[in-house]
């Protein structure tokens, strides 16, 4: 069963007029082009420091709170703002499965991240050193004799994929399927292309987890198979949202922030010459690019709506009375 989704809600009458902006947050951005920046912080400028917008993309309507001190609100408050339903795929495909632990609220949430932790340690990241240079190595060497590439294309979309499914433990040669999945599944617009996409995707992960309890490997999923939380084996649907989890973020996110990042350093050749020069420099650029190029927007379901929006108000009246001159 695939769940109907109304493209383009009305807004629920709760929600005062003065806080609707009448655009798709998602298509807006894309549509700017090289003039997205600019046009993101002009909204800073012309919209109410939380506003609701009729439709994100294909999802229904959503609040957007655009301020620091909100948005951590938000992101420490999960008792009111819950991350369960953070993502489409489970209920487009009428299913129930959640991508934990992105999806698990606290206490819960602990509990998954203790098991995933041990994967992503330092000690075992740097394992993977050798290797991961290596891949690079082998994509740069197919186009260095041109003088020139495609980037995208023949760079940020195949390396982190080949990182993932060398990770994983799953087929390498399987990496234009992935990256196929990739812009099908996280960058689509059309619907039913991400609910086909996703359903083709869950189905083979199940497959994949279906071969490993017959023949555990050193890999990922075998990992998953063999351990447990609270004593238990983990259940088909926690396998699946593990795995579907670490396919989204290990894939399309590395992509569009390498992408990011060397879109940065083309259009600085300064900046390119100062690390060459001085390699040292490379771990902190690093770091800097990621604050400057984030790319991951996450939302949170109001399980308290009323309270949101009274403090919201209350705030909204404190700045009339304040701008007004009243104490």
């Amino acid at each position: 069963m695939t769940a109907e989704v109304d493209p383009v809600p009305a807004a629920p009458p709760h929600i005062p007029v003065h806080l609707i902006r009448d655009f798709d947050l998602w298509a807006e951005l894309t549509a700017q082009g090289e003039n997205a920046y600019a046009w993101a912080a002009a909204l800073h400028q012309n919209t109410p420091p939380i506003f609701w917008i009729p439709s994100l993309g294909f999802l229904p309507g959503a609040w957007i709170p655009r301020r620091s001190e909100d948005l951590r609100r938000i992101l420490q408050d999960p008792e009111t703002f819950s991350s369960v339903g953070l993502t489409p795929y489970a209920m487009l495909l009428g299913e129930s499965w959640r991508l934990a632990p992105l999806e698990v609220d606290p206490p819960d949430h602990a509990k998954y991240r203790a098991l995933l932790n041990p994967l992503f340690t330092p000690k075992k990241v740097d394992a993977l050193e050798q290797d991961i240079r290596e891949l690079a190595t082998q994509l740069i060497e197919a186009f260095a004799q041109k003088g020139r590439c495609d980037f995208n294309e023949d760079f940020a979309k195949p390396f982190p994929t080949l990182i993932f499914l060398k990770l994983m433990g799953w087929p390498l040669e399987d990496r234009p399927l992935f990256q196929h999945w990739t812009q099908t599944l996280i960058k689509g617009s059309d619907v039913q292309v991400v609910t086909d996409n996703a359903r083709t995707i869950t189905d083979w992960i199940r497959k994949h987890i279906a071969e490993r309890r017959e023949n555990p490997g050193d890999d990922f999923t075998s990992y998953l198979l063999a351990s447990q939380i609270d004593g238990r084996p983990l259940t088909d649907d926690e396998m699946l949202g593990i795995n579907f989890l670490i396919f989204i973020g290990g894939l399309d996110t590395v992509t569009s922030s390498i992408g990011l990042f060397f879109r940065h350093l083309a259009r600085n050749p300064e900046q390119q010459a100062q690390l060459r020069a001085n390699p040292e420099l490379i771990p902190d650029a690093v770091e800097e690019l990621l604050r400057s190029y984030s790319i991951v927007n996450m939302s949170h379901r109001d399980s308290r709506c009323s309270d949101w929006r009274s403090d919201h108000e209350e705030r909204r009246h404190r700045d009339d009375q304040h701008r007004a001159g009243q104490p």
